[in-house]
């Protein structure tokens, strides 16, 4: 719109523009005036600290209200077998309606099974509030980042025991928020023996036994108190999957297991499961027992250790190893390296197809070893420094 002066002499137009508010005067007027800067600062704290508040109380009152009350952990009564006695004290059988169970305290339970349940299951369970946070984090980073398919947090020996006591199996994070909550409040009530002992006589070993110590004499004949080194990581490792693992089912994975194949076709192996076969390739059992006997393991740091008396001809996956047979190897990657060991009939006996034998076809053969669940829990032993690298030989074979 153009307007002039009434005396027409002038005919400067001039233009009406709106005003523009500026960015400052769109802002709240707690912004719009000049503050110092630790009033904005203290204003923000303040607002998110209200969020974060009103979000804690939408979270009790949407997963947390209602709980039952980690009181009942202790008064949970656990079925125990009934036990049936002879005239001179002896047992005769046991009776028992769902599980069979019998209790026993964290004093009766041998220092190698609960070093060993530790080792498999909670490697900081006398250290954290019930919950693994780090671990949490790095499963929470390793998601973000594309990693992993979903938020596979670390369950710590406390949730678990929740889990079985008042929970179920299904894979929420309303369960996961139920589950830390209950930890940590257990964890504030009661001492880490008392919560252990009451894990270990609560969980399923499998083939019906439940109970550290109905496990021990299912599978041994014997009392916990009596298992030693190889019978805790055995027991250690059922947790996990009770079927999965099982030692009547699927010794193999449980145990681990040696195979030979020809040089030929790797993919002919023969399995050493029986023990006509183990006897038909003693030779090669004896060098592979050898050769992990004559290890010596010597710890550098918390993550890793110096091995020696290793020689590539008896790995197929290359190791850098020194002119004194000695190579550093992560505790993560032991398996890795009993993995890796491949024993050649060709280091002082000859093999027929049907075994060792001084005439006939000779044929090359390899022996190698497939580690098992009980070799991961002495690994981890050996890594907490709960057992000597004598020990974790005597375990792998």
């Amino acid at each position: 719109m153009n307007l002039h002066h009434r005396n027409g002499n002038s005919r400067k137009p001039f233009s009406v523009r709106p005003v523009r508010k500026s960015l400052r005067s769109r802002l709240p007027a707690f912004f719009s005036k000049k503050r110092p800067a630790h009033f904005v600062t203290l204003y923000l704290a303040i607002t998110l600290a209200s969020f974060a508040f009103l979000s804690v109380i939408a979270t009790y009152f949407v997963f947390l209200h209602g709980l039952p009350s980690i009181d009942s952990i202790e008064k949970d009564v656990l079925p125990e077998s009934t036990v049936i006695y002879d005239r001179n004290g002896g047992e005769l059988y046991k009776l028992y309606r769902e599980e069979k169970r019998t209790y026993v305290g964290y004093s009766e339970i041998s220092d190698r099974m609960k070093e060993a349940i530790i080792a498999a299951e909670d490697k900081t369970f006398f250290e954290n509030p019930g919950i693994d946070l780090k671990g949490l984090v790095r499963s929470v980073l390793n998601f973000a980042f594309g990693k992993t398919e979903r938020i596979q947090g670390t369950s710590t020996i406390s949730q678990q025991l929740i889990k079985i006591t008042f929970l179920n199996d299904e894979r929420s994070m309303e369960r996961k928020i139920k589950e830390a909550y209950l930890s940590y409040l257990m964890n504030a009530k009661y001492s880490k023996e008392k919560i252990l002992e009451l894990y270990l006589n609560k969980i399923s070993f499998g083939n019906n036994a439940f109970g550290v110590e109905e496990a021990s004499k299912t599978y041994f004949g014997k009392s916990i108190k009596d298992v030693g080194i190889l019978g805790s990581t055995i027991l250690a490792s059922l947790p996990k999957g009770p079927t999965y693992y099982s030692p009547y089912s699927h010794r193999d994975r449980l145990m681990g297991y040696l195979y030979v194949y020809p040089e030929s076709d790797e993919n002919e192996k023969v399995l050493l499961d029986t023990p006509e076969k183990l006897v038909e390739y003693a030779f090669l059992v004896e060098a592979f027992k050898s050769v992990v006997q004559n290890l010596e393991i010597t710890r550098k740091s918390p993550e890793d250790a110096e091995v020696c008396g290793l020689s590539q001809g008896d790995l197929k996956n290359p190791y850098r190893i020194d002119s004194d047979g000695c190579a550093n190897i992560q505790y993560k990657d032991f398996l890795a390296l009993l993995n890796s060991f491949r024993i050649s009939s060709a280091s002082g006996a000859t093999l027929s197809g049907s075994g060792i034998s001084g005439s006939g076809a000779e044929t090359k053969r390899f022996l190698e070893y497939n580690t098992g669940r009980k070799d991961f829990v002495a690994g981890r032993l050996l890594e907490d420094g709960k057992i000597t690298a004598e020990e974790y030989k005597e375990v792998i074979v």
